[in-house]
């Protein structure tokens, strides 16, 4: 029966989606570009090897453009998960234990914020889930195919290859035979096919390492910080947090600690289900927002779901099925997911679209080979006039006089008592319409202004122009010059001198 919740529960958001002006999704646009280009030259435009930029842009064949394209991706990524998720619930518990683990990715806001903010990180999430439900089936050679999608879900995104790591620990404490038992006829009673998913799984995931974006040392400076508060804990620091999964992660907790009370496999059950929950305690650590241990937080409700399909207890007999009860729970999910989209991801959430919209028109008026913009804005503006544009400071062999700078929240007055008059005459600050916090700057003009910036003076000007979002002024991270590398074909605006 859960085919037709799945179908209720993902028609309208699709329609949702379908109807907006714009992508859902911080860096909705960075996938849209992506798409655009290997539609379009057969490479992506920036560097990266996931493969969801290859699936956009076979959906693109369709007749859709980018932004459709990355539309039909969300919704039918939560189609298959949500599919794949019940199909492993059908075939590991009975009803009525089924229901509310079926119900959970139809209405989990975690799941939909996922699809939309990270699709990349949800797509592992997405091929995982499809490893275990082969895994359930009785079908021949269903461990190889396990092993195989496990092992992809590893190139889809690195966080996959903790997850596998944490999933073949939880097996190990399930079933592997007590130290003092250890021997060759012990170790026989290992599921064969687990001991086929573990190996092969874990050889095949190594191969992360290879991809030309992949596992590399130099990622490490990515996670350098002091922020060591646990991520499904940091996720409460975030201002922009719904409510909805701020209560879903502390309903996760809680589950989580019923399941390491009560399951069907005692100790080890409760040590399974703390390794899946491992990684929503890893530190938060970095600056960004979202860091990488507070993605792998998100995912904690994911994660005790999991454990409950494989933990919960058997089913006493004489149970019985209950047609009314699923007809009712059919209408119930009809009618919440036209407010589905909107709890798990608010309006509010996105950029202000309509105001890049404006801002876009006026400056493809403009000769700007490039141009330096927050990084909500950057991919936005790349996508829909095929441009340069970055959200980090220029690199420092950068020509300044072709690169231009759109400056948010700094008054006329502020640049005209620092700035010198050629900046002026020669038309090298401009403002693209009034009322706008913006203003168009050369980036020669720009650093001679910051330059000036006297923190005794103005310390919110100075904290506006040093350490603002607003207006980049932090370098490129290193990990990212690794990407460019091998594929930098920019001559005027290299990655690398």
């Amino acid at each position: 029966m859960w085919p037709p919740l799945i179908a209720a529960a993902l028609v309208a958001p699709l329609v949702q989606l379908w109807s907006q002006s714009y992508l859902s999704g911080t860096d909705a646009y960075y996938y849209a570009l992506q798409a655009d280009s290997v539609f379009i030259a057969g490479r992506p435009r920036i560097p990266d090897s996931s493969p969801l930029h290859y699936l956009t842009a076979a959906v693109m064949r369709a007749g859709l453009d980018a932004e459709q394209a990355v539309k039909i991706w969300m919704v039918t990524s939560l189609a298959i998960f949500s599919a794949a998720f019940g199909f492993l619930c059908s075939h590991k518990q009975a009803w009525p234990r089924t229901l509310p683990l079926i119900l959970w990715p139809l209405l989990s806001p975690s799941v939909i914020f996922s699809a939309i903010e990270f699709p990349k990180s949800f797509s592992f999430m997405v091929v995982f889930t499809a490893a275990l439900a082969v895994s359930a089936t009785t079908v021949r050679l269903r461990w190889l195919v396990a092993a195989t999608l496990l092992a992809l879900s590893c190139f889809m995104h690195k966080m996959a290859f903790v997850y596998a790591a944490a999933f073949t620990a939880g097996l190990l404490c399930l079933y592997l035979p007590a130290p003092s038992k250890l021997g060759l006829v012990s170790l026989r009673r290992f599921p064969t096919g687990r001991v086929a998913v573990i190996s092969t799984a874990l050889a095949l995931a190594l191969c992360a390492f290879l991809l030309p974006d992949g596992l590399h040392p130099a990622d490490l400076p990515r996670l350098y910080g002091s922020r060591l508060t646990p991520g499904a804990a940091a996720l409460f620091m975030e201002p922009n947090l719904p409510l909805a999964i701020r209560i879903e992660l502390a309903l996760a907790a809680l589950a989580l600690l019923i399941i390491c009370l009560k399951n069907s496999h005692g100790r080890r059950g409760a040590l399974m289900a703390l390794c899946l929950a491992l990684p929503a305690f890893i530190p938060a650590l970095g600056h960004e927002s979202f860091s990488l241990g507070q993605r792998f937080g998100l995912l904690m409700p994911f994660s005790v779901t999991l454990a409950g399909v494989y933990l919960m207890p058997p089913v006493r007999p004489g149970s019985r099925r209950r047609p009314a009860l699923w007809t009712a729970l059919l209408i119930f999910i009809a009618a919440l997911s036209f407010v589905r989209l909107d709890w798990s991801y608010p309006s509010r959430l996105n950029p202000p679209y309509e105001e890049y919209s404006k801002l876009t028109r006026l400056l493809t008026r403009q000769d700007i080979p490039m141009l330096i913009v927050p990084r909500d804005f950057h991919y936005y503006y790349k996508y829909q006039t095929g441009r340069e544009a970055f959200s980090y400071e220029p690199e420092a062999h950068w020509p300044k006089e072709r690169t231009w700078r759109l400056a948010w929240g700094i008054t006329p007055e502020e640049f005209f008592v620092r700035l010198p008059l050629a900046c002026y005459r020669d038309g090298h600050l401009k403002t693209l319409f009034p009322g706008s916090p913006f203003t168009l700057i050369r980036e020669d003009c720009y650093q001679i202004f910051r330059g000036l910036v006297r923190p005794e003076e103005s310390a919110d000007l100075y904290k506006l122009v040093w350490s603002s979002p607003a207006n980049p002024s932090q370098k490129r991270p290193k990990y990212l010059y690794r990407k460019h590398a091998d594929d930098d074909t920019d001559d005027e605006f290299s990655a690398l001198p």
